[in-house]
């Protein structure tokens, strides 16, 4: 260092005289400490997110609607079958499908997929079964279908979360 710029450091107010000025104050510690992290909020699309509610209500009403039909006896035993473990696979799946879970998701999306195409061919057994209207005998395949499109159609937004996963990530 030569004498003309230590001289000029000192004037400025950086010499070895004027300690404060050399370095600033040490933060205070309430501005050291650093406020816990939330939890990450899992943000879902509309589509995604009524398709998973939609579904898991589904579930309820096939578990319910074809246990009830199973203790009267009044259900084919390949939509009681489906009703009662399809109902739960719909209630778990769509648990995991708002935990943003790709691989709840796409079997969920091929449930009710595969629901709507049971529930078109079966509507006249359950029009036998629970004793409605052929026509109400078909809201569950409409419900299934709508439900499989609006999963399917939010297929991007689980894209960019990384590999599969059944857990939280």
């Amino acid at each position: 260092m030569t004498m003309a710029t230590a001289r000029d450091q000192k004037a400025a107010g950086g010499g070895s005289g004027n300690k404060a000025a050399q370095s600033p104050a040490p933060p205070d510690k309430a501005a050291r400490r650093t406020a816990p992290t939330p939890p990450p909020v899992i943000e879902l699309s509309a589509m995604l997110r009524i398709g998973a509610l939609g579904s898991m209500m589904l579930g309820l009403v096939h578990t319910a609607g074809w246990s009830y039909a199973a203790a009267v006896g009044t259900g084919t035993v390949v939509l009681t079958i489906f009703g009662v473990i399809g109902g739960a696979l719909l209630l778990t799946l769509g648990a995991l499908t708002r935990r943003k879970s790709r691989v709840g998701w796409s079997f969920l999306v091929a449930l009710n997929g595969v629901g709507a195409v049971v529930s078109m061919f079966g509507a006249p057994a359950i029009h036998r079964s629970f004793g409605i209207p052929l026509a109400t005998a078909f809201v569950p395949f409409a419900a299934h279908g709508v439900m499989a499109v609006l999963l399917a159609l939010s297929a991007a937004e689980l894209e960019r979360r990384g590999p599969p996963t059944l857990t939280r990530g």
